[in-house]
């Protein structure tokens, strides 16, 4: 799945119009503008060459532009995904530390639009004169090790701060501490109390 990403990247550094369309829905701000105005500049470009280029990028966008959000609006905010969680936490890790922490909010927003969403139970209504909150999408990445249910949750739009913190999250001493409890499932949460993230046995 990281291997994708990737992928989706390095399509998207080479002018793919889906690619960098897709980019720009998975960041925000001046990373999403940025890729805005790539992708404007290059069908500026496409339309002065005219031709089979431009033909071609027609069909290339009727196929495959994004349609609608991009990830599940309320009441469905919560996506499960089934990978590796050490693997991943260092790939966002190494994200963060090469490419920026919009890089690793990428991958984590494209990571939960392939996750399966998952519809939480009713809330109770607010009050009268009271704004319901809109809750925020939130990834929950399971292990699929049948010894250790592991699990992590990260919101789609993770702060810096956390994720910088994850880079002194010992993902090894977690596996370690549950084993030699006979732990058979853990999450691993933000703790805002600590300011740091903190394994919770489930």
């Amino acid at each position: 799945m990281i291997e994708e990403f990737d992928r989706l990247c390095e399509a998207a550094a080479d002018g793919r119009l889906t690619e960098m369309l897709e980019m720009a829905s998975l960041h925000d701000g001046e990373e999403r503008e940025a890729w805005r105005r790539r992708f404007n500049e290059r069908i500026r470009h496409i339309a002065s060459v005219g031709g089979d280029t431009a033909r071609e990028a027609a069909r290339e966008l009727a196929a495959d532009a994004p349609r609608g959000p991009r990830y599940p609006a309320e009441p469905v905010v919560l996506a499960v995904v089934t990978v590796a969680v050490i693997p991943f936490v260092n790939t966002l890790v190494t994200k963060a530390g090469e490419e920026g922490y919009a890089a690793a909010r990428a991958l984590v927003r494209w990571v939960f639009r392939r996750g399966r969403a998952v519809k939480l139970p009713e809330q109770h209504p607010p009050r009268r004169g009271e704004r319901a909150p809109r809750p925020a999408p939130l990834l929950i990445v399971e292990d699929p090790d049948p010894q250790l249910k592991m699990a992590i949750w990260l919101g789609v739009d993770t702060p810096d701060e956390r994720l910088r913190t994850l880079k002194d999250l010992d993902m090894g001493a977690v596996v370690e501490d549950a084993r030699s409890r006979d732990a058979k499932a853990v999450q691993i949460r933000w703790d805002e109390a600590s300011r740091s993230w903190k394994a919770h046995d489930e």
